[in-house]
């Protein structure tokens, strides 16, 4: 057991290339697919394929944002005839009325399609329709008709996922500016855990989050499975005739999306000269954080429940004992040994499918649940029971997190300790500091209400997303 969990250095620093795939690792953006590349003569592969990872059964992949080199190839991998059907392909023929504004017919003098990775000429692609669809939030319930003649943008992710949250500036700025010009953006809100099932939750993070287009869930997976997406966040944007003209996975590629976008409103007729193109250059890594000493690579993103480290395949956790029974409270003992890439416990824990559960009550912070990280950011996804409320004290390098490094979740009690306090089922931030560097945290709960599902982890300046 030990040889299989405690990796060597070499093949640790592999490891967690590979994991980066995961959703909230903080990877450049890669390079999005060419949908044109898995296009076959048979209704089958009309949509654009990434690299497949295999998810646990049934949940899907973590959200791709693979490290610097590794550029995923396409695929083409057949789907289920009958997901293709022409009864659940959009369908948006021009009305016989005088059209409106948004459904204009396009002008002379058409606009030069744009030269970006991830665009597809019309007629190419026929868009399936979204189904599946509940839980509507800042709109009532849209079906295929009320796409007529609108670009429809569809972005799918999920409130927990950091890559997502970083995305989610540029789409509320394009909702700005272009709804009234015909664009119509649908966060397809896809779960990775089973809490971002409960619609109150994703109702309360799209307010907090100031999301103001409409956002649908889609906790059965049938929109995510019909486009074949294999990682959060990833783009659709599909014309007002019900073809995908351009996909993207991934953060990153703003201002090229933003071109598509006026490219194909300007195809309906649209007259965007009053309106300006961003051309700001997507955020970068900061200087020397891609280092290839697996001690100093960005850590990647940790999980704490077991269908990621047993059934899944991961080695996320230290502790080789976590990996002999699945859902069984356990006493660990801290071995001291200190990697990147790893979280290490101490106390008694319990191994749930998606997170750790504290397993006991203690007077003191006796246990607890920690992590080296390489990076100049770290979240912790967690959960409470709705209306509950419980918090735990964190320390960085064996003290207080400094001020000028503690995240928008850390407060501090009269004595200066470092306290996060967890009131609702969200992603918490928890460093934020102006550079990478190498430091090790521990999670220190009182109760056994504190449950951690993942770690994510960035390398971005601190005035970027």
């Amino acid at each position: 057991m030990a040889d299989r969990f405690l990796l060597p250095s070499v093949a640790l620093f592999l490891l967690g290339a590979v994991a980066l795939l995961a959703c909230g690792a903080e990877q450049p953006t890669p390079e999005t697919p060419d949908p044109t590349a898995t296009l076959i003569p048979t209704p089958a592969a009309f949509l654009p394929m990434a690299t497949p990872t295999v998810p646990p059964d049934p949940t899907p992949a973590p959200t791709a944002t693979p490290p610097p080199t590794v550029t995923p190839a396409s695929t083409a991998i057949p789907v289920p005839t009958e997901i293709l059907q022409p009864t659940a392909v959009i369908q948006t023929p021009e009305p016989e009325a005088s059209p409106t504004p948004a459904q204009a017919a396009p002008l002379p003098g058409d606009p030069t399609p744009p030269d970006v990775l991830g665009y597809v000429d019309i007629g190419q692609i026929p868009a399936p329709a979204p189904l599946g669809l509940d839980g509507w939030i800042n709109s009532e319930p849209l079906a295929v008709e009320d796409f007529r003649g609108k670009i429809v943008l569809l972005d799918f992710w999920t409130y927990t996922c950091v890559n997502c949250v970083r995305t989610l500036p540029f789409l509320k700025e394009w909702h700005e500016k272009y709804a009234d010009e015909g664009l119509l953006i649908i966060g397809v809100h896809t779960p990775e855990f089973e809490f971002e099932k409960l619609h109150e939750n994703v109702k309360m993070a799209a307010s907090d989050l100031g999301i103001e287009y409409p956002v649908a869930q889609d906790n059965n997976r049938v929109t995510w499975s019909i486009y074949r997406v294999q990682a959060w966040p990833s783009k659709y944007i599909v014309d007002g005739t019900g073809f995908v003209r351009y996909y993207h996975r991934g953060e990153g590629s703003y201002a090229e999306t933003e071109e598509v976008i006026r490219f194909l409103l300007e195809e309906r007729g649209r007259d965007l000269s009053h309106i300006e193109a961003s051309s700001e250059p997507d955020p970068q890594w900061i200087t020397g954080s891609r280092a290839t000493d697996p001690e100093e690579f960005i850590t990647r993103e940790l999980y704490g429940g077991t269908r990621r480290n047993i059934d899944f395949g991961g080695a996320y956790i230290a502790n080789q004992e976590y990996y002999e029974e699945a859902g069984v409270t356990r006493e660990y003992t801290d071995s001291g040994e200190r990697k990147n890439h790893f979280i290490f416990l101490q106390g008694s824990w319990l191994n749930e499918s998606e997170n750790l559960r504290h397993a006991r009550t203690t007077d003191d912070y006796e246990d607890y649940l920690g992590i080296k990280f390489y990076a100049n950011e770290v979240n912790a996804v967690l959960d409470v029971e709705p209306g509950a409320e419980y918090e735990f004290r964190i320390t960085m390098d064996g003290g207080p997190i400094p001020k000028e490094s503690a995240g928008a979740d850390i407060t501090y009690d009269d004595s200066g300790d470092s306290i996060v306090v967890v009131d609702s089922a969200r992603m918490y931030r928890l460093i934020r500091q102006q550079e990478v560097s190498a430091h090790e945290l521990l999670l220190m709960p009182k109760n056994e209400n504190f449950s951690l599902f993942s770690f994510t982890f960035g390398a971005y300046p601190m005035d970027g997303q």
